[in-house]
């Protein structure tokens, strides 16, 4: 539950920077036979100017105890 709000939250930094965001969830993990729901991957975009190149950067984030 907590990776869902930290999604969230780093979603909304994303938006502060100018950044446009899309979620995309990625459905469901069983562990000790519970159905937990995993937080969404979120694509982010800068711009929109197709004469310049596009870089592809990766964060991981969770939210450890």
């Amino acid at each position: 539950q907590d990776a869902i709000v930290m999604g969230n939250w780093l979603n909304g930094k994303l938006n502060e920077l100018g950044i446009e965001t899309k979620l995309v969830g990625l459905s469901t993990h069983e562990m000790q036979g519970q159905m937990l729901q995993l937080p969404v991957a979120i694509i982010g975009r800068l711009g929109s100017d197709p004469a310049k190149k596009t870089v592809l950067m990766y964060g991981h984030y969770n939210v450890q105890p």
